[in-house]
């Protein structure tokens, strides 16, 4: 085995016997099990604790060595962690290959703690985990680490959380929801500028005065790549051409440039299909956003709620479905070019009324043929599937998001995509389990404040990881001292002093987009 510094002491004292270990009381299994978001699959724990400090060991397996840039990023994460970095050694398991990816193995005796992962990921996931646990010393010393033994590893591979970047969104904000997003172990968060993008092709696409600063917004979406979690950017290019929500009637474009309305359906809501200077400035905008992203495998399109699509006078004289799909293809074959995949809502592709979507989201005009361009759509767009189980219960037999089913069973790669309610995004993991998809989204819109973003967040984490749903709850400790307490660690790692940017809501003064309590 090659070894990164010294790797002096051996199995017996960072790899303890644990089947000598006495296990540790009950009580603090519950409280230990308590600290951790998303739940681990499997967790021991043992009497004694590890004091973590600058002369303690710790050793890292990998199956194969890891890059000098990876153990640098290892050594930092402990820095930043805990403000110091112990003395840790590198080595090499092939054995370690047989985990699945991203899972890892934590353990910690008295003596030492001991990662053993399948990738760099996983040896992440582990250290994040560790944090958790890890609590400051009554007496100055360190940090100690109850004694334990945990195997761990994600049920879906792509596990995405889904940020609006609105108006009323502080650089503050948003960095803190990308830390979380990481620290609860999602790989993906997709960002949508709701007319804040700081365009260089066409600024007239945001707000006056109040797109993010580019170097704001670069320094978040480089951060998201340091901490492991790969940016996606979204720009829709069918509906919510506005830049507003329908309830806020505010609109990005039309206000100050009214010309642009030729670009745009008669209710400015949808982008003129049949105009292919509409068209054009749409790829002039992907194109800015996907490169100012790194250019990332994953592009998300939009393609929702476009209730006002094809009524103009040139889009409703042709075959509305045709019209849609031609549409579609278009940008996904640009980014296609670009080295991405296109990423769409699913709910213009299946008709209201259809009696097999009863209950579920379907926006897809009746009669239009929309319900069937799916027959035409590559394979390799990402259809993201939003049911958020709130119109009513679904006929008996029928599972939840048979919409997802539907399309994995016509050949597309399909995320579930929950909201806020404990009962879908349950049921969103399920069903991404269940049917082997591609894996899920959880949504957030305008609730990442509150109590309704300690629930959305807290169990959107645990749901995607694929943790045992009897193992987080509703209750209080849960929601209000776990979530806080992570919370208030995002705070710290953001540098972030002022009141009104701590925690999960501000203060009162501050009036946020359309937040409401649970």
């Amino acid at each position: 085995m090659k070894m990164f510094f010294i790797f002096a002491l051996a199995t017996a004292t960072i790899s303890p016997a644990f089947s000598a270990e006495k296990a540790a009381p009950e009580n603090v299994r519950a409280i230990m099990d308590e600290r951790l978001a998303p739940k681990p699959v499997k967790t021991e724990y043992f009497e004694g604790a590890f004091n973590l400090s600058k002369s303690s060991k710790v050793s890292v397996e990998t199956p194969d060595p890891l890059a000098e840039a990876q153990r640098q990023t290892v050594i930092r994460t402990f820095e930043a962690y805990w403000g110091f970095a112990p003395s840790v050694s590198f080595a090499e398991n092939p054995e370690l290959s047989k985990m699945k990816p991203e899972g890892y193995r934590l353990e910690v005796s008295v003596g030492g703690m001991k990662i053993s992962a399948r990738d760099f990921d996983g040896a992440r996931h582990a250290l994040k985990t560790a944090r958790q646990l890890a609590e400051t010393g009554r007496d100055g010393d360190g940090y100690y680490i109850q004694a334990c033994k945990i195997s761990d590893f994600p049920a879906l591979a792509f596990r995405a959380v889904h940020l609006c970047i609105y108006p009323e969104t502080t650089p503050a904000e948003l960095e803190k929801r990308v830390r979380l997003a990481a620290y609860y172990k999602f790989n993906y968060v997709v960002l949508e500028p709701w007319g804040t993008f700081p365009f260089e092709s066409h600024p007239e696409l945001s707000f006056f005065n109040k797109a993010f600063s580019r170097s704001e917004l670069r320094r978040i979406v480089d951060l998201a790549y340091s901490l492991g979690i790969t940016p996606i950017p979204q720009l829709t290019v069918l509906g919510h051409a506005s830049g507003g929500t329908n309830e806020g009637g505010k609109h990005a474009i039309l206000t100050r440039n009214p010309k642009m309305a030729e670009l745009l359906e008669p209710h400015g809501w949808s982008w003129c299909m049949s105009n292919p200077r509409a068209v054009k400035l749409l790829e002039e905008a992907v194109a800015e956003m996907h490169e100012f992203f790194g250019n990332p495998p994953f592009f998300h399109i939009g393609c929702d709620e476009a209730y006002d699509m094809a009524t103009c006078y040139k889009c409703r004289s042709r075959p509305v479905g045709k019209l849609l799909a031609s549409h579609i293809i278009h940008f996904r074959d640009f980014l296609k070019k670009r080295g991405a995949r296109a990423i769409m809502w699913h709910d213009m592709l299946v008709e209201e009324g259809d009696p097999r979507w009863d209950k579920c989201t379907a926006n897809g005009h009746a009669g239009t043929g929309m319900g069937e361009i799916y027959k035409e759509l590559p394979k390799d767009i990402v259809i993201a599937d939003w049911e958020y189980d709130e119109r009513g219960p679904l006929p008996e037999g029928k599972k939840p998001y048979p919409t997802s089913a539907f399309f994995k069973e016509n050949g597309f790669d399909t995320l579930c995509c929950p909201y806020y309610k404990v009962s879908n995004i349950k049921n969103a993991s399920a069903a991404a389990r269940e049917n082997s998809l591609f894996g899920m989204m959880a949504t957030t819109w305008s609730r990442t404040m509150g109590s309704t973003g300690r629930v959305l967040f807290y169990t959107s984490a645990n749901a995607a990881w694929g943790s045992d749903p009897s193992k987080y709850s509703n209750s209080w400790k849960d929601y209000r001292c776990n979530y806080n307490t992570h919370m208030r660690t995002m705070d710290i790692d953001s540098g972030i002093e002022k009141y009104e940017d701590l925690g999960t809501t501000p203060n009162v003064g501050v009036v946020r987009h359309l937040n409401q309590p649970l």
